[in-house]
Formats: structure tokens, sequence, C-alpha cells
């Protein structure tokens, strides 16, 4: 084939391709613009942009594809929102232009563009990829559109912020020659003048280049309104340039508001291209305020790029922007291939106030920061480094402050993730906040790391603030999306003593706090719950100190409002002694505060100490702080259940107060209430707080029968204070039950007055008490008719002056009378001088007595002198024959030249007490026991002591001797006066007490004891204490008669007398004591005086083996054939109690044997147990009784006691507390049976009867009660010749501390005509009759009717002394003072009196004695009696209401004739 051929074939052959694409592609267009091919279009559309979440909707697409297009609606969602809206676009463009790579879009044109919102980052994507970043699509840069016309563009509000409406016009990309152009017009369309114009023109390859833009921003425009001009401000931009690629020079002018902005620009290129851009920048209105200082300075940058390398490395290598606060500096590189960047800045503080607004709330000075980021461009790596030489912020003044941070980030889908690592430091702290600076002080460090977590979360993993003394840790969350932060913080403060100069309360111990914070938003409000423990906690206030404890629990809860203020709430502080609740509240900006505050203390006893006054049970305590935050007000109240003072024990004190304006000029009140001694007491005050002093106005305290009345003043710069109180009490007893266990009385008046005296502080105190009167016990009463005080100081120092006296009138004492006591007191407070002077009477004899007496209060030592005493008591004259001291300092007691003559008698000594070498020498020569009652009334002995005792200590061991003589001594009370005396003589060494103690009554044959004791004496410690297990030893040998030994002892009421002989031996430790020995009496004959009880012959013997007494024989009889015999031991075990076991059995033995009652009984008694707690069981079985009445005092005559007070009576006067409140050795309970079968007879007083019964006698030995039940067997009752018979009585025994049994006696008198019933009843110790008759007659008739059968207003005159007589004898049992003014009206007399007498046969008989008053003044009596030769005639005459005449001319012919002076008490 020839090349012809070839050449045909070729052109046949491409012709034939060309044809098959011409068709292919004549098909595609066919099918492209059928429908198929149009919803093909619209499906690809919408997989396209559904990779990217996006929802697309095309409507009515129509033209001729693919040259032209045209869609009537474009539709684009994202989650069901819409994004993009397009009405009516059409597309025409010329495919083949591709073939040159080139996009030729011949129109593109819209009626309307709405632009709704943005897509999300997830429609958008995120990250460079594998594209360069900064790079542009390359086909983008060969787009040449001929028409562009967007008609209406819309901007939605949720893009700029506010809706905005623009259109499009332009051309892009079209060639004029060798240049191309473009041309755009931007302008908004609703109503607004913002508008863009630019036209760029270039050649080649940007060989030569030409710009001229402008945007112009409206004043109110959506641009100046996005990035917040004020109203009025616009902003005009124009950028200019032109020049070719290796001269290009530019110039940018912009007006930004009131600012103006020059820039040049410069670009060469050559193998690099190289841009400068210098120029002065004011952009500060596009700014914040508090960055605008940042907004103008002088700007220099340059930057290059190789061009060969498409400008894929760009390179900055000059950064300067420099203005009056801060100096910028920086450079960097990024290369556009892979998204590395690499820039470090430096930002230099260039003066003081330079960034105040910028760095606000903090200031700084002398501040540099270098910043440094790497990595990829969108997850750079930031290092910054900031050191200032000091910063302020809220009060907080910090020196030498360095901060470092660290920030990087790693891209992810769901969003950018940043970690941060930050540390500060600073060299000292200052807080201006009064009383922080010791616990806001450097050093200082934090250091926190977290992360940013895109949109959502910023995470603070640890915070940790460190101050010397306290430490803040913990995480913070902050939640992006919501605003809100949250920080479970742990605070400590490690000393609280930094805390102190705050509250100044001298603290000590640490605190731990877990600090739960929570911000709703960074702007708002801020919670603070707050929870945690001190530890080692002590506080230097002294109530507060008690108060609380070493562990003292804490929770409140702090809510800040922004802009408002705060609020503390639910604040608990709780300790083992006391919880406080409370709640603070500062609130219109911090103006105004409020606090309320209760504390509750469970034990207010422990606050007693510090406020001097003691406290019982619990107390509450609360208070409101009110007004404004500089002068606020408080109200509060107290709670106390028992307040001890010196004047009483108050309960139930409650109270309450309130101080106004606290800081400019206080005034306020104060009441307390509660139940004191005498009743409801109120204290009550008005305080005012001013600049100079303390004002208590109006002080009033009132209770039942006293009060107490003034005011005082106290100036803040010391003493002297003004003012004066007066007291009244009407009664002191119940005021003085804290200083006297026993009854007092009295009336009080006084007065304390406060003045200055040359400067100095004067304190005057008086007082008159009137009619006072003590009783302690069952000592009679110390009184006084009055006691008045005058005492004035001057000065309260040592120096102080005093004087004054305290004079007692009518003193009237335990065995003392003194008409005048007075104490006069002059000298200074340190060294005062006491003179006391008294006369009177004393232990029945006259007396006088002065004394001087001065003393040294000084530290350590105080010495108290007596420097005068002189007086007499009787015939004896006392005497002090030198001064004597008394020193006291610290543990040392010293006593020297103490010797006073007491009439032939003296009492000397000297003493050193407390110290190594201390010593005691003490001596009584024919010293009066008497004396001692003036100690102790209950000592009223008689007699002589002659005694002397020498101890001194040395090495430690005290030794000495001991000498102690009475003589002529009597026991107190003794109804038997038997001179007794006695001596004891004894020799102290190595704690062994050898003794020898004797005693004998004045005929009788001495006692005799020798032995020794463990005893250890300590003068250094001033006690002395037997060993518990040191040895014992003594002996008693004694032979005699009983009667010589029972003298000696305390047994009054017991008779004994015998041959007696005792050898007893004693052994073994004060703690486990053995006797032995043995104790015998012989035909004895033994009596007890009070109840007739006999035991004769008496034969006891006692043996002891060292461990036990026993009872090894018993025998007696009554003297009248009944015997009585037992047995017993006695174990010598103290720690057991000393157990005891005894047995005692009587047959027919007479046990009482006395003229009202005889009684014979048979029983056995046992008793066991220690002797403190010693149990008696038994029975007694009555083998007959006899009980005689004895007629008693009729009821209407009264015996009157009287006493004058201040007399002496009986001994000394003094009664005999009797040992009622003695503890006794023997102790126990009685369970005894006492059985009565009958042949109990009671007789007397026409009263013949028998009873039976059974009784119980149970309880302890000192008070026992009886039980059971006596009831008659027969019986009669003669009465004026009638005989009443006894029917159905009883005498029933119902117990109780007091033996009074309940009679219910039945006796029945049957006369001729009338039976009378008489019924006594009720108890024996105040009965009641009652008499009824059958038929019924008046009850004043019943007697008359029974005896005389007539009515009272008929009998005689013998008749009517008959029934006096009678009812004499009734009321002798018990018949009442009604009768007889019955009786004494029935007979018209005016006195009607009864009483006994006693016969010349010694037999009881009854008078009554009936008179009448004849005339003012003269009375006549006639008396009469049961007995026939007794009677007489009285006539008595008053002279003056004091002196009286009295006759009496008696039937046996006696007469008798006086005068009676009458004195009323």
């Amino acid at each position: 084939m020839n090349q012809r051929q070839i050449r045909k074939w070729l052109a046949i052959s491409a012709g034939g391709a060309a044809l098959v694409v011409a068709l292919v592609a004549a098909g595609l267009i066919l099918w492209l613009n059928s429908d198929p091919g149009r919803r093909w279009i619209e499906r690809m559309a919408g997989d396209a942009l559904g990779e990217a979440g996006l929802v697309v909707s095309l409507e009515g697409i129509e033209g001729f594809l693919p040259f032209s297009l045209s869609i009537r609606r474009v539709d684009i969602q994202e989650a069901s929102e819409p994004l993009l809206t397009v009405d009516n676009v059409h597309f025409q463009w010329r495919p083949t232009s591709l073939l040159a790579g080139r996009l030729h879009i011949q129109a593109l044109l819209a009626d309307a563009v709405r632009v709704t919102r943005m897509p999300t980052a997830a429609a958008t994507g995120q990250g460079t990829g594998d594209r360069e970043v900064g790079s542009i699509p390359g086909w983008l840069a060969r787009v040449r559109v001929e028409r562009l016309n967007i008609a209406r563009l819309e901007i939605g509000e949720a893009i700029a912020g506010s809706r905005a409406v623009w259109r499009i016009h332009g051309q892009i990309g079209i060639s004029e020659g060798q240049t191309e152009q473009t041309h755009l017009d931007i302008a908004r369309i609703d109503h607004r003048s913002d508008r863009f114009a630019a036209d760029i023109s270039y050649s080649g390859e940007l060989e030569n280049l030409r710009l001229d833009m402008n945007w112009h921003a409206a004043p109110g425009g959506a641009i100046a309104e996005w990035i917040g001009l004020p109203p009025d401000a616009a902003i005009d931009v124009d950028v200019t340039g032109d020049g070719g690629a290796d001269s290009w020079r530019g110039r940018v002018h912009g007006r930004f508001g009131d600012g103006t902005t020059e820039l040049s620009l410069r670009m060469e290129t050559r193998d690099e291209t190289r841009l400068q851009v210098s120029g002065d920048v004011d952009v500060k209105p596009l700014l914040p305020q508090r960055y605008r200082a940042l907004g103008s300075g002088r700007l220099e940058l340059s930057a290059t790029a190789r061009k060969r390398k498409h400008f894929r490395v760009i390179r900055l290598s000059q950064l300067s922007y420099v203005n009056d606060s801060l100096d910028l500096s920086g450079a960097g590189s990024l290369d556009r291939r892979n998204g590395e960047v690499q820039a470090e800045a430096t930002i230099v503080q260039k003066s003081p106030g330079g960034l105040a607004e910028l760095s606000w709330p903090a200031k700084f000075e002398g501040l540099t920061v270098s910043v440094s980021m790497t990595g990829k461009v969108d997850e750079p790596a930031l290092t910054a480094k900031a050191q200032a030489e000091t910063l302020s912020i809220g009060g907080l003044d910090a020196a030498g402050v360095v901060l470092r941070g660290e920030l990087s980030a790693v891209n992810r889908s769901e969003g950018s993730r940043y970690t941060i690592r930050s540390q500060v430091q600073a060299g000292d702290l200052e807080w201006d906040l009064k009383g922080m600076e010791r616990l806001v002080r450097g050093p200082a460090s934090a250091s926190l790391q977290g992360v940013i977590d895109g949109n959502r979360m910023v995470t603070v993993e640890n915070l940790d603030l460190q101050l010397p003394d306290a430490r803040i840790t913990g995480p913070i969350q902050l939640s992006r999306q919501d605003g809100t932060l949250r920080a479970p913080l742990e605070v400590t403060v490690t000393d609280l003593d930094s805390l102190d100069p705050l509250a100044r309360l001298d603290l000590e111990g640490s605190l731990a706090l877990d600090a739960d914070v929570y911000l709703p938003s960074l702007d708002g409000d801020v919670r603070i719950d707050v929870a945690g423990k001190t530890q080692d906690f002590f506080i230097g206030l002294p109530v507060v100190r008690s108060m609380t404890t070493p562990e003292t629990d804490l929770t409140a809860r702090l809510e800040l409002a922004a802009g408002e203020g705060l609020r503390i709430s639910d604040i608990r502080i709780e300790g083992a002694r006391s919880t406080t609740l409370g709640t603070v509240v500062f609130a219109d900006h911090y103006e105004r505060l409020e606090v309320v505050a209760e504390s509750r203390l469970t034990d207010a006893s422990v606050i007693s100490q510090d406020i001097g006054v003691d406290l019982e049970g619990s107390a509450t305590i609360t208070a409101k702080l009110a007004g404004p935050t500089g002068d606020p007000s408080i109200t509060g109240s107290i709670g106390v259940d028992g307040v001890r003072l010196p004047a009483g024990r108050w309960t139930e004190v409650t109270g309450r107060y309130s101080l106004d304006e606290l800081v400019s000029r206080t005034e306020g009140s104060v009441l307390l209430v509660g139940n004191g001694p005498a009743g409801e007491t109120r204290v009550e005050t008005e305080i005012v707080i001013g600049k100079q002093k303390l004002e208590l106005r109006g002080i009033r305290a009132a209770a039942p029968g006293a009060k107490v009345e003034g005011q005082i003043q106290v100036p803040y710069a010391g003493l002297p204070m003004a003012g004066r109180l007066e007291a009244s009490v009407d009664n002191i007893g119940p005021w003085t039950e804290t200083f006297v266990s026993g009854v007092s009385s009295g009336q009080v008046d006084g007065a304390a007055e406060f003045a200055e005296v040359k400067g100095l502080q004067q304190i005057r105190l008086t007082a008159m008490a009137q009619a006072l009167s003590i009783r302690a016990g069952t000592i009679r009463p110390m009184s006084a008719d009055s006691l008045e005080m005058n005492v004035s100081v001057i000065g309260l120092d040592e120096n102080a002056g005093i004087s004054g006296d305290l004079v007692a009138r009518q003193f009237v004492g335990p065995s003392s009378r003194l008409r005048e006591t007075r104490a006069t007191v002059s000298g200074t407070l340190a060294e005062p001088g006491v003179t006391i002077a008294t006369e009177g009477t004393v232990l029945r004899s006259a007396a006088r007595l002065i004394a001087g007496i001065s003393a040294e209060f000084g530290t350590p030592t105080t010495r108290f002198s007596l420097t005068r005493l002189d007086g007499s008591l009787g015939d004896m004259t006392i005497e002090s024959r030198q001064p004597a001291s008394l020193t006291i300092g610290g543990r040392e007691i010293v006593v020297e030249g103490l010797d006073v003559a007491i009439g032939d008698g003296s009492l000397a000594g000297r003493a050193r007490l407390g110290t190594p070498d201390a010593s005691l020498d003490f001596s009584a020569e024919t010293l009066p026991l008497a004396l001692l009652k003036l100690v102790n009334p209950v000592l009223n002995l008689t007699g002589r002591l002659d005694t002397r005792i020498d101890l001194r200590t040395e090495n430690g061991q005290t030794a000495g001797m001991v000498d102690i003589r009475i003589t002529d001594i009597q026991l107190p009370h003794r109804r038997r006066s038997t001179p007794l005396s006695g001596s004891l003589q004894g020799a102290l060494a190595s704690g062994e007490l050898d003794f020898t103690a004797s005693a004998a009554a004045s005929l009788g044959e001495p006692v005799t004891v020798n032995g020794t004791i463990p005893l250890d004496v300590d003068l250094q410690k001033v006690q002395a204490n037997l060993r518990p297990d040191g040895a014992l030893s003594g002996r008693l040998q004694w032979s005699g008669d009983a009667v010589d030994l029972i003298s000696l002892l305390p047994l009054e009421d017991h008779l004994v007398r015998g041959p007696l002989s005792l050898m007893l031996a004693m052994s073994g430790s004060p703690s486990d004591p053995q006797i032995s020995g043995d104790v015998s009496l012989r035909d004895g004959h033994y009596e007890h005086l009070l109840a007739g009880t006999v035991l004769t012959p008496l034969n006891l013997r006692i043996q002891g083996d060292g461990d036990s007494l026993d009872i090894v024989e018993l025998e007696a009889g009554d003297g009248n054939g009944g015997t009585l015999s037992g047995d017993g031991r006695l174990l010598l075990d103290p720690e057991s109690g000393y157990p005891a076991e005894a047995s005692l059995e009587f047959r027919s033995f007479t046990l009482l044997r006395r003229d009202e009652i005889t009684g014979r009984a048979a029983g056995q008694l046992n008793a066991k147990g220690p002797l403190a707690a010693l149990s008696i069981t038994g029975t007694v079985t009555s083998e007959g009784a006899e009980v005689q009445l004895i007629n008693n005092l009729p009821p209407e005559v009264i015996d009157l006691e009287i006493t004058e007070i201040g007399a002496e009576t009986g001994g000394d006067g003094e009664s005999d507390p009797g040992g009622r409140d003695r503890k006794r050795l023997i102790q126990g309970d009685l369970d005894v049976s006492v059985e009565l079968p009958g042949r109990v007879y009671v007789r007397g007083l026409g009263l013949d009867s028998e009873w039976g019964g059974e009784l119980q006698v149970q309880g302890p030995f000192v008070q026992p009660e009886i039980l059971g039940r006596l009831e008659s067997r027969r019986g009669v009752l003669m009465f004026l010749g009638r005989r009443f018979r006894l029917e159905s009585s009883s005498l029933r025994f119902a117990g109780g501390s007091k033996i009074d049994p309940i009679l219910d006696i039945r006796a029945v008198y049957q006369g001729p005509e009338l039976r009378v019933m008489a019924n006594l009843t009720g108890p024996i110790s105040n009965p009641g009759l009652n008499l009824s008759s059958d038929p019924t007659v008046p009850e004043d008739e019943i007697l008359a009717r029974a005896l005389f059968n007539k009515s009272a207003g008929e009998l005689s005159a013998v008749e009517a002394v008959q029934l006096a007589a009678a009812v004499g004898e009734l009321t002798a049992t018990g018949g009442g003072p009604g009768a007889l003014a019955r009786l004494r009206e029935a007979v018209g007399v005016d006195v009607l009196r009864f009483g006994t007498t006693e016969t010349t046969e010694g037999e009881q008989a009854t008078t009554v004695e009936a008179g009448r008053y004849l005339a003012e003044g003269l009375y006549l009596g006639v008396e009469t009696s049961t007995f026939e030769e007794s009677g007489a005639v009285t006539v008595e005459y008053e002279v003056t209401k004091k002196i009286r005449l009295t006759t009496d001319l008696k039937q046996t012919g006696g007469k008798n004739i006086g005068v009676e002076y009458k004195r009323d008490y």
C-alpha cells in the first residue's frame, strides 16, 4: 500500500472515530436533556452534598445541557434546618474552554440567594488533608465570568448578627489583549450604603499588576455593627498598587472611625518574592475597649517566599509593632506543603499604665512575655513565659512573678483538643486586706495542668497553689457549652496563727477544708460549699477558748451574687462542747450586712472560770448583726439553766440585749431574768458606748424584797470610773445560802460610790445591817442588832490607801454576848492594818479584847502579824507577850513569836511547814478547856490542858515527841458528873510512834495502853497518814470495878458494876488488825437506866485469838426468875467490814421495868453481817405486861415556853446535837416479830382492860417502824361512878418513821333512860372523842343526862362542878376544848380551868377552877377537886397592866397574899 492509500485510510479512520465521538456526545446530550438525565443530575448533586451531611432539593431544571442550565429553586438543608436557598438561577458556559485549561462562564445569574446560617464543622470538614496550607484549586485561578449578576443576596441574622441584603455585579478574568481584568461591585440594597468595589488587572504571570479596591462601611452598617463600632463611626479602606513583579508598589489607606491607618506595600520578585509592609496603624475603634491600647502603633513586616517552589515556604523574617505601651517583635515560617509552622514573639511592657485596661483587674510593672509556636497550623504547640517585676490584682501585690505555660492541640473529627500546663511563682506577696499579711505572703507558687476539649469542656486536672502556711489543690471543670464551672478543691491552713492578725485571737492549730466551687456562668454567681475540721485548735479568747475543742467541724455555703453581694449560709461550727449555727449576708453591693448566729453549750460550766460566774446545765446564745456594713447594730438573747452567784443560785436564766450603731455611737440595753434565791429576779441596764467612755445607765436589779439601782461610767483610757450603786435587802436569808450552811435573816441597806480623787480611783462602800441572825445546824443562832460598815479605798494598785471601820452592836454568838465590836482598818491594800476591839460576856463572864493585826501582801510572800492582843475573860487576863506573825509564801508556812498568856495558863509556839527543814514546836500550859467552846459550841468541856509537841524534819524523816495531859475534864451533858483525867506521851522516829496513853476517873484505877503505831508525818506536805501495811503493836491490862471503866465512856444510860479484868494485845497492821486476849466480868450487875432492864448476876467472857473476838460466855438473870444467855463472834477483817454473828436467848425475862410499864417475855434474837450492815432477826413472845396510864395536862392549859434571846440557858445555853448526824459504828436492820397472845393489861384513869395481838418491828436501827394490830380482849371504863364497857376496840400500828398508833376505842354505858356511846378515834398523839346516845339527844346534854338524869340547864352548882370534873377527866384523855367551851357557856362563868393535884396518899386528883369578873380588874374564883380536903377561893385585883395583887384562902386553912409583876416579850 502506497503512502496515498495510507493517508486515505487514516482519514477515513479519523473521520469514523470523530463520527463515533460525535454520535456518543450527541446521544449523551440528548439523554441529559431527557427526564431521566435530569433526575440523574439531581441525584448526583444530592449524593455529592449528602457526604457532607447536607440535603439538596432541585426544582424546575431546564436548559440545554451541558451548555446552559436553569433551576427554578435550589434548597440546601442540614438537620432539617435551611442553610441556602436560591431562586431562578441561570448558568451558561462553554464546555470547550476546558480543553484550553480554563473555565469560561458566559453568565451566572440569580434572582435571589438566601444564606440562613453557616454549616457546622462536620459539614465543612476539618483539617488540611493532603492539600497545601493556604493553597487554592488551580482551576479557580483560570476562571472567566463574562457576566455575574445576583440581584438579591440575603445574609441571615445568625451569620452577621443582623439581617443584610446585598446585590452583586461584576466580571471576572475578562481578557483585553494581553491583560485580564476583574471588576466587582458589591453593595447593600436595604437602605444602607455599605459597598465593596474592586478593579484588578494583570498581565502574564504578574508581570504587571494594578489594584484599585475600596471598602466602605457606613455608620450603623452591618460591618460596623458586627465589629462593634460606635453608631456614628464609619470604615473606609482604599488599597491601590501598580507595577511589575520586580518592583511593585502599593498603598493602604484606611479610616476606622476616628483612626487613620497608612501603610506602604513593596513587593519584589527575583529568585524569591519579598513583601515589605511598613507604616502607622490605628484601628482602635475596631477593638473592644480593653484591647484598644494595642490598636495604634508602628508596624514593620518583612516576608519572603521562593517563587520556584511555588511559594510553598513562607518566611516571616521580621515583625515589629511598637507603641507607647508595648514593644512586640517576632519571626516565623510556614511550610505550606505539610502545614508546619514555627514562630516566636516577644512582648515587652514599656510603661506601667500602658496595659492597664488590657490586663484589668490585674496591674503589671516590668512585664515581659515570650511566646513560641511549633507544629501543624491546625495542631499547634504553644509555649509561653511571662515575667513581671510586680503584679497587683484585687488588693494582692506580688513581686518577682514568673509564669510558664504550654498549650498543644490535636485535631479530631469532633473538634480540636488542647492540653495546657502552667506554673506561676512569686517571690513575695502582700494583701491589703488587713489581717491577712501572715497568711498571704511569699514565696508562693501555683501549677495546673488540664485539657481544653474543643467547644465543650475546659478541664484543669490538678491545680496546686502553695503558700508558706496554706495550700489549695484540686481539679477545675469549665463547660464551654453552658458556661458552668465546678471545682472541688482542698484547702489546708497548716498554721492558724497566720490568721491571727485578721482575727487577733491568738490562734493555734491547723485547718483542712473541702471547698466545692460552682459557677452557673463565668460572669454570674459563685457558690462554694465548705466542709472541714480543725486539728490541735486553740484560741486565745478566754470564753471562746473554753467553748471550743482541739477538733472542731466546720461547714458552710458561700454564695457570691455578681454585682450584688455575698451570702454565707448553713454555717455550722461543732465541737465536743458547743455548736454554733449561723448565716452571714452582704447585700446591696456590700453596703449592708446581716449576721444571724446561735451558739449552744451542752455544759455551760466550761466557761465558768473565764467569766468568774459558776454556770450550770446548758446555755444558748443568739446574735443578729444587721445594718450598714460599716456601722451595723446587734440584738440577741442568752439562756442558761443555772447560775451560781455569791448571792445565791439562779435557775432558768434568760435575757436579751441590743446595741445600735456599733461603730459611730453605740447605745443599747441588756435585760436578764431568772429565778433567784428570793424568786424571780430581773437585772437591766442601758448601755452607751461613747468615744471616750462606757456608760451603764439606769442599772436596775429587782427581786422580791431586794433591789439595786444606780449608774456607772468607765473611761476607755483607764480608771477612774464614776457612779453610784445602791442596794436594799429586806431579808438576807435567801441571799446567804451560798455562805451559810443554815438559816440567816436580817435587813441590809448599802451603797458603793466610785469617784476621782487627785487623779486616783476612789471606791467607798457603806452598809447598814439590822436584826442579823445566823443559825447553822442545831447550834443556837448568832445574831447582832446592827452591823455598820464604812470603808474607802483610794487607788487600785498595791499602794492604794484603805481606811474605814466595821461596827457590830449587841452580837450574840456561841457562849458569848458582845455589846460592841469595832474593827478599824488603815494603811494600803498591800500592807493594811486592822485593830479589833470588843467587850461583853463570854462563857458567862465579862470579856474585853483589843487586837491589832497588820498584813503585807506581796509576791510570792504574804505576811500577817499580830501586833497586839490585850483583854480579859472573867478573872483571866489575855495578853500577847510579844508580836506574832504568819508568813505564807508558795508552799511554805511560817509561824513565829506566838506567845499568849491566858489567866494562869499560856499558849506558845512556832512552826516552819512546807520546807525540807520543816519544824513544829507547840506548847500549852494550864489552858482552860472551856475555851474550846468558842471554836465549836459542841465542845462543852471543862478542865485543863497541858501539852507539848516538838517535831523536826531532817533528810526527809520527821522525828520528835508528843506530850498531852488533860485534868479534871468533864464530858458535855453527862448526868453523872465524874471528873476524868488522861494523858498521851509518844516518841516519833523512823515512821513509828511509840506511845503510852492512860485515862482514869477521879477515884478509879487508871486504864493504860502501850503500843506502836506506823505513822508517817510529813511536815513538808503538812499531812499525816497511817501506813496500811505497817506493824501495829499494843497492850492493855486492867482489873477493877467495871463502874470505873464505864465512867470513862459516853454511856450515860448504862450502869455496870462488878469485878472486871482486861488483858488485851494488838498486832497486825492498820489494814489487818489483830486482837488477842481475854475480857471477863464475874457476878456483875447491869442496868439500863431508862428502860429499867436489869441483868444480875451477869457473867461475861470475851476471848480474842488475833483474828476474831468470841463471846464464849454470856449468862444473866433478871432478878425475878428470868434468864438470858448468848454467844457470838466478831471477825477482825476490815476489808469485809468486820463480820459478826451472835445469838441471844431469854426465858421469862423482864425486859421493861418502869413505873408506867412492866413486861416479861421469852424469845430468841440472831444477828449476822458486817457491823455497818448488821441484820437482826428473831421472835419475842410476851408472857405478860402491864401498862399504867398517867394523867396528862388538860388540853386548854397551854405551857408557853418563853426564851429571852441572848440569855444563858441550861449549862451554857447550847443545844446538844446529840450525835444526830454522827456516823454510828454499828448499823443495820431489824426484822423481829413480837407476839402478844394476851395478858397485856392497860389500867389507870378509870380504865381496866386486857389486850392482845401481833406486831412486826422492822427497818434500820436508828429509826425502826412498827406494823401490826392490838385488839381489846375485855375491859371497862369507870367514869363518875358509871360503868362503861369496851366493845371491839383496837390499836393499829401503820408503820412510818413516827410511832403513832391509830386508836379505835368504843365504850358503851347503859342507863335507865339513855344508852351512851363514846368513840375515841385517831392517832394516839391527837385522838378525837365523839359522844352519841340512844335515843338521840344533843351532844351538850349527853353527859348531864347520863350522870344526873338532868339537862345541863337544870344542874345545881355542885352538880356543875362534878360535871366539870368529869369533863376534865375526859379531856385528860383527849376530850378537846370544844366540850369545855360549851360547858363554860352553859354554867355562866368566865373562866373554867382543869388541872391535877397529888393527894397526901400520892394519888392523882382532878381539880376544877371556875371564876367570874365582878368588875373591871376584879376577879373571884373558886377551886375544888375530886379529893375531899382540897379547895380554895381566889381574889385578884389588877392595879396596873403590869402589877397585880392576889390572895388565896384554902379549905385547909392556909392563905397567901402576893404581888405579881408581868412583862410581855
